[in-house]
């Protein structure tokens, strides 16, 4: 059995109540503390059952943080399936799809990076990328350029600079990246096509 494959699924409706409820209090847990924060104990006592019954069904904190993720990825499909199929207007569209795009790698990367730098990586590179085009295409294209750009700087940085950690250098690249996007981005930047 893998470390994050559930234990066993719930056959019945009180045990799918309680895998809500234990979902629902590691999802809470996980927005307002982050990883550190969602222990196993803290979301048996937030969902109001004992980490016994908890451990019934998810092996351990791997396990319960991969069925988040899953649930989350499954209701944003289901979203990206209702919004490509309704009469929003495209760069409403795309917005939206870059939001729950966004969610989704959060989620994921919260075990492997935490909650501060996967926010940044996730966020600023598309949201500054939105400055520069209204295209899907040259969105995606700058913001990969964007993200990779804040990492390698970032990690150099922090490489040829005495005591400076890796995660904040990355962040305050992609921070400064962000801003001269703001300013300078030729479809929504403050001074635009005006420089």
């Amino acid at each position: 059995m893998s470390k994050r494959a559930p234990r066993r699924e719930p056959r019945r409706r009180t045990g799918r109540a309680i895998v809500d409820a234990l979902l629902d209090a590691a999802s809470s847990l996980l927005a307002s503390q982050g990883l550190a924060g969602m222990t196993t104990n803290a979301v048996a006592e937030r969902a109001g059952v004992s980490v016994g019954s908890l451990y019934q069904y998810f092996p351990n904190k791997q396990a319960l943080v991969s069925a988040v993720s899953e649930r989350l990825n499954a209701a944003l499909v289901a979203e990206v399936e209702r919004l490509v199929g309704s009469e929003v207007a495209a760069d409403v569209k795309l917005d939206a799809l870059v939001a729950l795009v966004c969610a989704v790698v959060v989620v994921a990367a919260l075990p492997i990076a935490g909650f501060v730098l996967a926010v940044a990586l996730v966020v600023i590179p598309p949201a500054a990328a939105r400055f520069w085009s209204d295209r899907a295409g040259t969105v995606v294209a700058v913001a990969a350029g964007l993200g990779a750009v804040s990492a390698f700087t970032g990690a150099a940085l922090s490489a040829v600079l005495a005591d400076t950690p890796t995660g904040p250098a990355i962040v305050l690249v992609a921070a400064t990246l962000f801003a001269l996007s703001l300013l300078f981005g030729r479809a929504r930047g403050l001074l635009g096509g005006r420089v």
